[in-house]
């Protein structure tokens, strides 16, 4: 045909290479190229070769040469991947001139070279090299091959060398033009990808980015021809730090699916926000002192074991060699925050070394995906946000509510409202786990742990939890905690981390993040909220004004509890007054209404003469132990009125004197007898030898007091004894000697075992006391028991028997031995 056009036989392969290259949509189209310059040399196979990075070109004995690209008739054949630079081709290379071998098997210097089974396998038997200035530099060579004895001659060179002349413009351009396809695919599959902007919100976003970044590598290994392409993301929001795997285009084992900064070369990739090139995987310990000098710090670790990968992926027996295992990375980030990375290692094809342009085109696909990423990181803090303020509105809403009835209570609690405003921080800031309040000790000006919210409060032994909530936080600290801090200044405070801040001071060791927002009103700062998180996930940016606005609520909150519990607590002050004031009076009444009847009835039948004269001084005995209960009473007005106001009882302790003590009982009973109805003829008495037990120790009491009880006793054992019964008063000791007491049987209406915790309670009678005299009001013994309690000693009641006795003790502990 190119004789049909006039054309050359030069002019038709310049027009088949240019045809070639054009219609090449990978990198590895440059094989393509390599087979039209070898079909026009009528050659087996042709090589591009190219010097190696960093490999002193100049040096004959120490550069080298690697095979950039190669195509052979036979594609099951591997190509010798590494020649010196004393070889021919090198020799083309520093002399830019083209050289000719007409006899591989009589050439001194190719006989020198370790390839000699390559021209075994091939049958090669003859070849050029023709020097080419690739990537701007004259540092490669192309090799046509001849499987026969057919040197080549001027003429063969004449039709090549133009050939090969165009492979670094070709090539240039095939790469550009690749590159931006790629760019351009790449931008589709992300424009296609922003699935938050998509009306339904109920999408699988892992599984749609997840697609999305398995849509991107595969572009880039076809694009690069390579085996590796993998896509690594920071999740910013669930994951700080963390890069993980999104999309691997690997087959084999995965074995390092996370990265952090500065793990391996990926790592200094994301540390350092710069990309990496290394030409040789293979032959890394070989090219770490250059990788060094480029990347200082960068360790690469071989987390694929890429050298067996590659064979096997290669079809490479362990004899066979391997191709360079290139591999590159460039950074995804925003400016100098890093997102993630993208890399590419070992490619199936040739060109088998990422050169700086296709570095370039790999940087700007990574520039591609970090603007999308941001886009849908910046979308879930937005709606995250927007969720938060939405539930902290309805949270208030809910919580004004419960503070209005709180505050509407006698007693409003405070923990109870700190509890409610931590459990609404609780539901608004994502992973707050651990909340508390702490407000100011004034006494030691410190603050202290008024509440807390989250389980891991009670975490641990009984002691740990308790040295926990116990600790104090002073506001003079050097420097002062975050806590201090923040109720000096009135200002939030967000420790970003707990191992590396200056005011941070640790409560539990699991905390990564804590914002400290004060509780205040107005220009008052009562203590601060502290907001907890254990993960390495920051807080979202509106947190800390979350924090701030439930402070400021809950100082409101507590300054309203303050003022209205002291309102309450006044109110409540007065009413007690009244109150006690009111129970004193009862008392007052209860204990003088009896002889004051009495009294009065006696002096009427004195007045109106209706007894006998024997029946005189009775009465008048009687009239007397009614005056002496009446001025009893009166002595005891402060009595009453410290028992009606809670206070404790105030004694004038005296030793009791047996002598004494028996002539004031035996008094007590005979005018108890005289008060008693005649009709019913309840006798009392004493048994006066039972109290000289009382020689034997000393009992510490106060007389007044003492007499109050007793007669309170008589008076009830006089009310509820039946008829023609008598009522025994004795003493004695029990508790191995350690106690004194004053019995008081009477066989009268029954107390059950049941009744006995409810004797002693104010107002209290039983139904067979309330049914059978109009008499009595349930305070009697409820003075009593105060008395006795006053004395550290017991009103013990033992229910009635089956004899029908009851017996009713007041037990003294005895003060020493006499």
């Amino acid at each position: 045909m190119a004789a049909t056009l006039g054309l050359s036989s030069n002019d038709s392969g310049v027009i088949a290479l240019v045809t070639a290259a054009s219609q090449q949509t990978r990198l590895s189209g440059v094989c393509e190229m390599l087979r039209v310059i070898a079909e026009a040399a009528e050659g087996y196979g042709c090589i591009l070769w190219e010097v190696v990075p960093d490999s002193d070109a100049e040096d004959a004995a120490s550069g080298r040469l690697f095979v950039l690209a190669a195509w052979m008739k036979d594609p099951t054949i591997p190509v010798w991947h590494y020649l010196p630079m004393r070889s021919v081709t090198g020799q083309a290379i520093l002399s830019r001139r083209t050289q000719r071998v007409d006899d591989v098997a009589t050439h001194p210097v190719v006989q020198e070279n370790p390839n000699q089974a390559f021209f075994e396998r091939t049958g090669i038997q003859t070849f050029c090299s023709v020097p080419i200035a690739l990537h701007g530099s004259s540092k490669t060579a192309i090799n046509i091959y001849r499987s026969e004895r057919r040197p080549f001659l001027d003429s063969d060179l004449a039709r090549i060398e133009p050939l090969a002349a165009l492979v670094p413009s070709l090539y240039s351009n095939l790469r550009d033009r690749v590159g931006f396809n790629l760019i351009r695919r790449v931008s589709e599959v992300l424009a296609g990808a922003e699935f938050w902007l998509s009306p339904r919100l109920e999408h699988d976003f892992n599984r749609l980015i997840a697609d999305a970044g398995y849509s991107i590598v595969a572009e880039v290994a076809t694009t690069f021809d390579c085996l590796e392409t993998s896509l690594f993301l920071e999740d910013r929001i669930d994951e700080p730090g963390q890069y993980r795997l999104v999309a691997t285009t690997w087959r084999e084992e995965f074995k390092k699916g996370v990265y952090q900064k500065g793990e391996g070369a990926t790592g200094w990739v994301l540390a350092q926000n710069r990309s990496v090139r290394m030409y040789d995987l293979n032959r890394y310990e070989e090219e770490d002192p250059a990788i060094q000098i480029r990347y200082p710090g960068l360790r690469w670790s071989d987390s694929l074991e890429i050298v067996g990968a590659a064979r096997r992926a290669l079809l490479l027996s362990p004899e066979e060699p391997l191709p360079p295992l290139s591999y590159m990375c460039a950074p995804i980030a925003t400016g100098e925050r890093v997102l993630g990375a993208v890399r590419c290692s070992v490619t199936k094809k040739g060109p088998h070394y990422f050169d700086d342009r296709q570095v370039e085109f790999l940087q700007l696909v990574a520039g591609h995906i970090s603007q999308w990423w941001d886009n849908w990181l910046n979308w879930r803090e937005a709606k995250e946000e927007n969720q938060s303020w939405r539930a902290l509105v309805d949270s208030v809403a809910k919580m004004n509510f419960f503070v209005h009835n709180e505050l509407n209570k006698p007693d409003p609690s405070e923990s109870q409202i700190f509890r409610e405003a931590m459990r609404v921080a609780g539901s608004v800031i994502p992973d707050a786990g651990i909340i508390d309040v702490r407000l100011l000790e004034e006494a030691s000006r410190s603050l202290y742990f008024a509440e807390t919210y989250g389980a891991e409060w009670d975490r641990g032994g009984r002691q740990d939890v308790a040295k926990r909530k116990e600790r104090r936080f002073p506001l003079a600290g050097d420097p002062p905690s975050a806590g201090a801090h923040v109720f000096l200044t009135g200002k939030a405070y967000v420790v970003e981390d707990t191992n590396n801040d200056p005011y941070y001071s640790e409560t539990f060791p699991s905390t990564r993040k804590v914002i400290v927002a004060p509780i205040s009103s107005g220009k008052k700062v009562f203590g601060v909220i502290d907001i907890r998180r254990t993960s390495d996930r920051s807080f979202p940016k509106h947190a800390k004004q979350i924090a701030e606005l439930l402070g400021q609520q809950l100082g409101l909150y507590y300054y309203l509890a303050i003022e209205i519990g002291e309102l309450n607590r006044a109110k409540a002050k007065i009413d007690r007054s009244a109150n006690e004031q009111h129970k004193m009076y009862q008392n007052f009444q209860h204990q003088l209404r009896s002889p004051i009847i009495q009294a009065h009835r006696t002096a009427q039948e004195a007045l109106q003469g209706t007894f006998s004269e024997n029946a005189v001084r009775p009465k008048l005995n009687a009239l007397r132990g009614l005056c002496r209960k009446a001025e009893r009473v009166t002595r005891n007005v402060g009595l009453f009125a410290d028992i009606a106001g809670g206070a404790p009882v105030r004694l004038n302790p005296k030793t009791l004197r047996v002598d004494e003590f028996v002539k004031k009982l035996t008094l007590a009973a005979q005018a108890h007898e005289l008060l008693v109805d005649p009709n019913r003829s309840v006798q009392f008495h004493v048994d006066g030898k039972s109290f000289d037990v009382l020689w034997s120790l000393i009992v510490q009491v106060d007389h007044d007091l003492l007499d109050q009880a007793v007669n309170n006793v008589l008076d009830n054992a006089g009310k509820y004894s039946y008829p023609k019964t008598k009522v025994r008063i004795s003493g004695g000791l029990i508790r191995n000697g350690e106690w004194f007491y004053i019995s008081f049987v009477n066989q009268g209406f029954r107390i059950k075992p049941s009744d006995i915790r409810n004797l002693a309670e104010r107002g209290w009678r039983s139904d067979e006391a309330r049914w059978s005299t109009g008499e009595g009001s349930g305070i009697g013994l409820w003075i009593v028991e105060q008395i006795m309690k006053a004395h550290k000693g017991e009103l013990v009641v033992i229910p009635t028997s089956d004899q029908g006795l009851t017996d009713v003790r007041l037990l003294f502990p005895k003060a020493r031995i006499g």
